[in-house]
């Protein structure tokens, strides 16, 4: 059950977080058997049919639902640290000459594993943002309701692939076009955006006496994880963490909306001195890049 590797009996520490908080920690066991836990329902309940992503309805799946339960559960700094874990897993183990689709991968190729587990969960957790947890939730039950134990044919039994799942959660998408074109780009394609930010700086110029943060943002992915549509994702400026006890930095964002490789410049102004950039602090976007998009000023 614990999938060979024993169990901790302290949480995992990994690497100081964005915000120069104290090391983010993981809680491995819980982790694992939420993983398993989730099988109950997507391999078992719902059993995967035997074709092309038919494996991440059961392992993907599992993958998702123990991030929901690690967000709600243990917290959204753990939430985090899951998924930057997945991101790296991910960025460091695909196989980009000869990466397929979500719905195309069938665990014959090198990099399949990645795509399995740390991609779909990911990219589904992206989706559970795109469409709003309760919707996708809903989703997901109308799909467990649809295909539990199989659906009845005149050639026998038959069960889900990827695509039939995507059926089930567009109906309860609130935008359907921003639904299709996420599918589109995430679960049909193999978009994976590779992020760089240049240029950044502390600008002349701030509005009463304000500091500008000033840089710019582009998209370089090249080859199959390149996408020519928009990219949104947040730039954070960071400011000197206080002395003080349990006290955070000081910080402002701004969205940046990237189209195809075109570089977007960012202007931020804040009441404190800006000491630090980072994107995407809220580990909401799998991209590659993410330490080359943390820049100290």
């Amino acid at each position: 059950f614990s999938e060979g590797i024993g169990y901790l009996a302290k949480p995992l520490s990994v690497d100081e977080d964005e915000d120069g908080e104290d090391s983010d920690k993981l809680d491995i066991a819980f982790y694992i058997v939420a993983h398993e836990s989730g099988h109950q329902w997507w391999g078992n309940i719902v059993m995967p049919g035997k074709g092309p992503g038919g494996n991440i309805i059961s392992e993907g799946l599992a993958e998702f639902s123990a991030l929901m339960l690690v967000h709600h559960e243990l917290g959204e700094d753990q939430g985090k640290t899951l998924r930057r874990r997945w991101e790296r897993d991910y960025a460091f183990g695909r196989s980009p000459d000869d990466e397929r689709s979500i719905n195309r991968t069938d665990g014959t190729r090198p990099g399949d594993q990645v795509i399995t587990y740390q991609r779909a969960g990911f990219v589904f957790w992206m989706l559970r943002n795109l469409m709003g947890e309760e919707a996708m939730v809903a989703g997901l039950r109308a799909f467990v309701a649809k295909w539990r134990d199989g659906v009845e044919t005149p050639e026998g039994l038959d069960f889900p692939l990827i695509e039939d799942m995507v059926v089930s959660l567009r109906e309860h998408a609130p935008d359907q076009a921003k639904f299709d074109a996420f599918v589109a780009d995430w679960i049909l394609g193999t978009k994976f955006p590779e992020l760089e930010v240049a240029d950044a700086r502390i600008a002349d110029g701030g509005t009463d006496g304000a500091y500008a943060t000033e840089g710019s943002l582009r998209n370089i992915a090249v080859g199959r994880g390149a996408s020519a549509s928009p990219v949104e994702v947040v730039v954070r400026v960071l400011g000197e963490k206080p002395a003080e006890e349990g006290a955070k930095a000081p910080f402002q964002d701004v969205v940046v909306t990237l189209n195809g490789a075109d570089p977007s410049s960012f202007r931020v102004e804040t009441a404190f001195k800006p000491v630090k950039i980072m994107v995407d602090p809220g580990v909401t976007l799998l991209f590659a890049g993410r330490q080359r998009c943390e820049k100290n000023l």
